[in-house]
């Protein structure tokens, strides 16, 4: 993974793969509301799941 400046914009690339996937997650979960995701869907979708996993454990 790296750090690139595009236009004033920054954007996190890089690759993953199946074994790493849930790392990957976790780590894009650190950046809380500092990062917007925007590909691939796996990873997005990947992503929400953990949020909705999280935000459920407190909604009791």
């Amino acid at each position: 993974m790296r750090l690139e400046e595009n236009a004033g914009r920054y954007y996190l690339t890089g690759y993953y793969n199946e074994r790493t996937f849930d790392y990957v997650v976790d780590y894009l979960l650190t950046f809380s509301n500092h990062a917007k995701l925007i590909e691939p869907q796996p990873l997005i979708d990947g992503y929400l799941k953990k949020l909705r996993t999280l935000l459920n454990q407190y909604a009791d």
